[in-house]
């Protein structure tokens, strides 16, 4: 795998060591690329302090802890700078343009499966750890890692502190206090974030129509089961379900509405699964049904209904999340079963037309 460190920059790039040297020293990872990203005002010192050929800060790591490849990424580092109208990113035009260039490098990266990559959110303004946060949650796979390096107060405030030193190395902080630079502890934490790339089709641009899709995927309604038509929509295409079968999704997507846990395996009342089961098949169909199923319902009934479900679900394609439609959630004896979506993505719609009722009579 090609290791990629990916950080953002302000005006202080003494962030990129600190993230190196504990990657490096406590995880034994050394990146083969590192990517720098940073604006106008944060260009000349990344170039001076940071990645200058005879005395920048990753030269003199790659020294004074002999690491050949810190020399080597010095002289490779590629140092994206992002134009805004102020030099910063203090408006949303900046924000805008700095979210849109870091998501184009991302999504290259994250489109070869042979990269690994490692985004650190500790330099630069905090917009930019936020946009950085939820550029890798669009782009980011399993094996993508997102961090943030944590540095003591009194050694932070300090620009000359790089990285810790393999050998003792004295610093006076503000407050009068001697520090040993070579004993600062460098934390690296690592921050979860959700693997959203599956919600994108390939060749997605803008970070605000990526915004604008994933707002709407969270509150799209997905599952639509008209009782009036005694049809089932997902995603605003027809699905063609049994009465018996659409009878019981509705009957989940109910309980489900009214904020119940879900459906019990064992113990269910025939009654409502009846209630249901009339919108779809009829009076005279539910009074049939109703002299052969026992009451309660039956628990090996209502797993041969969830199965069934569930495939017919998978075989129409209807896979929320990547999941099957059906869940049992708990031990056997006391599961309950429910529909793979929350409560915002299902809707019962539809009164019982009065020429079906007229019909039935």
């Amino acid at each position: 795998m090609k290791r990629v460190l990916f950080c953002s920059v302000g005006l202080s790039p003494q962030v990129v060591t600190e993230t190196l040297y504990a990657l490096d020293r406590q995880e034994n990872w050394q990146p083969d690329e590192l990517i720098i990203v940073t604006t106008p005002g944060g260009k000349a010192g990344c170039k001076r302090l940071l990645l200058d050929g005879n005395n920048g800060a990753l030269v003199r790591y790659g020294r004074e802890w002999r690491a050949k490849w810190a020399k080597r990424l010095a002289h490779r580092a590629r140092l994206e700078v992002v134009a805004t109208d102020s030099g910063d990113l203090d408006d949303l035009r900046g924000a805008q343009a700095y979210a849109d260039h870091i998501m184009h490098i991302m999504r290259q990266i994250c489109a070869d499966p042979c990269t690994e990559l490692h985004v650190s959110l500790a330099g630069g303004r905090k917009v930019s750890a936020a946009l950085l946060a939820l550029t890798i949650s669009v782009c980011g796979r399993q094996q993508d890692r997102l961090s943030h390096v944590l540095i003591p107060g009194a050694v932070l405030a300090n620009p000359d502190f790089f990285y810790p030193p393999p050998h003792r190395k004295d610093m006076v902080c503000a407050d009068g206090s001697i520090v040993d630079l070579a004993t600062v502890p460098v934390t690296l934490l690592d921050i979860p974030f959700p693997h959203l790339s599956r919600l994108f089709p390939t060749g997605f641009r803008e970070f605000s129509n990526v915004m604008a899709k994933i707002s709407d995927s969270v509150s799209h309604v997905r599952l639509v089961i008209d009782c009036g038509q005694g049809a089932v929509f997902w995603d605003d295409r027809p699905i063609t379900f049994p009465p018996a079968l659409a009878a019981w999704l509705t009957w989940l997507a109910g309980n489900q509405l009214k904020g119940a846990k879900g459906v019990p395996r064992v113990g269910a009342a025939r009654s409502a699964y009846l209630h249901y089961y009339a919108r779809f098949a009829g009076i005279a169909h539910q009074r049939r049904m109703s002299a052969i199923l026992p009451d309660p319902l039956d628990a090996e009934w209502m797993e041969e209904k969830a199965s069934r479900l569930a495939k017919l679900a998978m075989d129409c394609g209807v896979r929320p999340r990547g999941a099957r439609l059906i869940q049992r959630i708990g031990p056997r004896a006391h599961a309950v079963y429910r529909i793979a979506l929350d409560a915002h993505e299902i809707d019962v719609v539809g009164a019982w037309p009065r020429s079906r009722k007229e019909s039935i009579a």
